[in-house]
């Protein structure tokens, strides 16, 4: 492992559980966060690898970024987890990136079965669910407000970043 990727490893974690601990507290991720980490991943690995580290690191905040922007736009994500995993995209590269990205959706729809068990409303939302994705159905309109779950997802992404980083030290990968 290079000194640029244990580098990146401490400093995604660290943003994590900040962006954890501010979620959990407010519900908000704040710019002061994410920005300052973009720019820092840009900057290290433009330092490390020229115009090439650059361009990777500015590919990986784009790449990692690109499914959670269509979230956000669907109302179904907070930009600042969308910044969030653009911070990682830019400090981590793509691959790991994209592997926290999958392994925190997972996490995610987890903690959200979870919610819907201690409410005790599990099979009503799995109706809920079923009749949204129904396959060849239209679906123009979002489901109402009393269907939906709101869960913070910073704890989703922090335990898929360590999930991930762990896997690939340890040499495994996710994938």
């Amino acid at each position: 492992m290079t000194t640029l990727q244990l580098l990146s490893i401490i400093t995604i974690t660290a943003i994590c559980i900040v962006a954890t601990w501010s979620d959990l507290k407010t519900g908000f991720i704040p710019d002061k966060l994410t920005y300052p980490a973009i720019i820092a991943g840009l900057i290290l690995h433009f330092a490390v690898g020229g115009l090439r580290g650059a361009g990777a690191s500015f590919s990986g905040a784009l790449i990692t970024a690109l499914v959670p922007v269509i979230l956000f736009k669907l109302n179904a994500m907070g930009g600042g987890d969308v910044k969030l995993f653009a911070a990682i995209g830019a400090l981590a590269g793509t691959d790991l990136a994209i592997e926290t990205l999958m392994l925190s959706f997972m996490a995610g729809a987890l903690y959200g079965i979870f919610i819907w068990i201690r409410q005790g409303v599990l099979i009503d939302k799995l109706i809920s669910v079923i009749r949204i994705v129904k396959p060849f159905a239209r679906n123009t309109q979002s489901p109402p407000a009393t269907e939906r779950t709101t869960i913070k997802f910073a704890p989703s992404i922090l335990a898929a970043w360590i999930a991930a980083a762990t896997l690939n030290i340890l040499g495994n990968g996710v994938v």
